[in-house]
């Protein structure tokens, strides 16, 4: 059974034929790419891609092999799966990319970040609320974040459900991180003269005031 031997390392595909191969991923409601990519068995990714398995074949739950392996954080395999599927991206319903985006953002996990945009999702997706990764980590002074996202293009004045935009929240973010988070908040500083456009900030006790208009 292809699917069940998805999780060993003893199975040899070069013994399967491409038509057991495609009868048994029919057969099984979970084809074996996907429980390989989701494993991370790199190996039999290769095998399964070499006897035409579709990397683009969704299982019941709506999901492809690239996103179990991006869910599963598996790098390798989903590097393999883009490189053997030329124009594959990972997608998901609605709103969602933009929710893991920004729950990522919210963790500071800038690894996550460059993996899902390493696979297709876009710096500028955004949640229920329309709000972005950017705004998310200039609201939590996630410094290596906020730079990596801006270095690719993420846009600092685009608005969220509320009118609010990255360029404002990193404004409240600094206000409060003055007295709770002193060495976020000269990171931040920094960060705001080199990419933000000039903006700047004065000071009086604990608060902070900025001294550009926030769009």
């Amino acid at each position: 059974m292809v699917a069940a031997y998805a999780y060993s390392s003893t199975l040899n595909f070069d013994l399967v034929s491409t038509e057991v191969f495609s009868f048994l991923t029919c057969f099984f409601h979970t084809p074996a790419l996907h429980i390989a990519a989701a494993e991370g068995r790199l190996d039999l990714v290769k095998s399964l891609l070499k006897l035409k398995a579709d990397a683009t074949l969704k299982d019941k739950l709506g999901n492809t092999p690239l996103k179990d392996a991006v869910l599963a954080k598996c790098d390798r395999v989903a590097a393999l799966i883009r490189c053997e599927t030329p124009g594959i991206k990972y997608t998901m319903p609605g709103n969602e990319l933009g929710g893991f985006m920004c729950e990522a953002a919210f963790d500071g996990d800038l690894d996550q970040i460059k993996r899902l945009m390493a696979n297709g999702v876009g710096p500028n997706e955004s949640n229920y609320d329309k709000r972005t990764a950017l705004m998310t980590a200039s609201c939590e002074g996630h410094i290596p974040v906020v730079t990596y996202l801006l270095e690719h293009g993420a846009d600092i004045d685009v608005k969220d459900r509320f009118g609010g935009t990255a360029r404002k929240y990193v404004c409240v973010c600094v206000s409060v991180c003055v007295s709770v988070r002193p060495f976020a908040c000269i990171g931040l500083f920094w960060l705001i003269c080199q990419s933000l456009n000039g903006v700047y900030f004065s000071t009086v006790g604990n608060s902070c005031r900025c001294r550009a208009p926030l769009v």
